[in-house]
C-alpha cells in the first residue's frame, strides 16, 4: 500500500482512499483530499515534517503521520480529461444559485 507519505519530490499520484477517523477524517475531505484526486509532493519543511503537496491548485502540508493514512496509486481513479487541472474539479453552476434570486 502506497500513501501520500511515500512520495517522492514532484511525483504525483491519485489519492485512492482517505484513512483516520471521525473529525479527523472529516478534516481531510473538508480540505479536498478526496478519493480520485491529483496530489504531488512540493516539498518537506527543513528538518522534513511537515510536507507541502499540491492539490486542487492550492498547496496543502500535512504532516507525515497524517499523509500515511492517505493511500495513493500512480493510475487516475476515472478517465482524466483534457481539460486544465483545475476544470477537473467539481464547480458550483451559478444559474442555480439562490444569491441571484432578485424578488
Amino acid at each position: 500500500m502506497k500513501t501520500l507519505k511515500d512520495l517522492n519530490l514532484n511525483e504525483s499520484a491519485y489519492v485512492k482512499t482517505v484513512g483516520g477517523e471521525g473529525e479527523l477524517r472529516q478534516h481531510f475531505l473538508d480540505m479536498g483530499v478526496i478519493p480520485g484526486a491529483k496530489v504531488t509532493l512540493v516539498k518537506y519543511a527543513p528538518m522534513g515534517d511537515p510536507m507541502e503537496l499540491r492539490i486542487h491548485g492550492y498547496e496543502l502540508t500535512l504532516r507525515l503521520n497524517e499523509a500515511e493514512q492517505i493511500e495513493v496509486t500512480d493510475q487516475p481513479l476515472h478517465e482524466e480529461s483534457d481539460a486544465p487541472d483545475h476544470l477537473d474539479r467539481p464547480y458550483l453552476d451559478a444559474s442555480n444559485s439562490p444569491f441571484d434570486h432578485h424578488p
